[in-house]
């Protein structure tokens, strides 16, 4: 059965995100048999988590599965790796989700490219620092690898460093949030998947 990789895309971004296309279009050229998938699911947290494990639940019958993860989709994805023991290949994530959402309480979001108006509840909070700490405590380091860049300037990627330091988490100076290298990030990401 050949492999599938999905992408878990960030906080208000969808299967259109621009590393999701990366990722396609780099795997259709170079990696033909690898399967690719990028799930839309919920930008509602409590709702995001459910979907995405019925996701995996349902692909881990046609065979292996590896993630990779973007900002909040990188949260999503280490919890997604302790419950289902996948590899996931995380990128900028974001860790401890309840200092992020914090700020965001009570004004409304926008997915831009949904199209979709919401507001986040304060229960939120109490939600994330329990997910929070259960990914601390569960993860294990050989199944994850995380890509930082040091000009993020949406989450403080020195947090990244040390919550997943027995990851020995690889940074690049400079970049973004968005991460600017990840396309030259993807033969590392695929020779980590193939590895037994």
């Amino acid at each position: 059965m050949s492999l599938t990789i999905a992408y878990i895309h960030g906080y208000l971004s969808s299967s259109k995100a621009h590393k999701a296309t990366v990722l396609r279009h780099y795997l259709n050229e170079q990696h033909p048999k690898i399967r690719f998938l990028a799930p839309d699911f919920s930008d509602v947290i409590s709702e995001a988590l459910g979907e995405l494990e019925s996701f995996c639940q349902r692909e881990l019958q046609q065979g292996p599965l590896c993630l990779v993860g973007s900002s909040m989709g990188g949260f999503m994805s280490t919890l997604l790796s302790i419950k289902f023991s996948l590899k996931a290949c995380l990128f900028n994530p974001c860790i401890h989700p309840q200092d992020f959402v914090v700020d965001l309480l009570g004004k409304e979001q926008v997915n831009e490219d949904t199209g979709h108006h919401f507001y986040l509840d304060k229960s939120v909070i109490p939600l994330l620092e329990k997910l929070d700490e259960y990914a601390y405590a569960h993860y294990d380091p050989k199944l994850i690898r995380v890509y930082l860049e040091s000009g993020d300037e949406v989450l403080d990627y020195t947090k990244s460093l040390s919550f997943f330091s027995p990851c020995n988490p690889e940074v690049t100076e400079g970049g973004e949030h968005r991460f600017v290298s990840f396309a030259d990030k993807l033969d590392g990401v695929v020779k980590f998947f193939s590895e037994v």
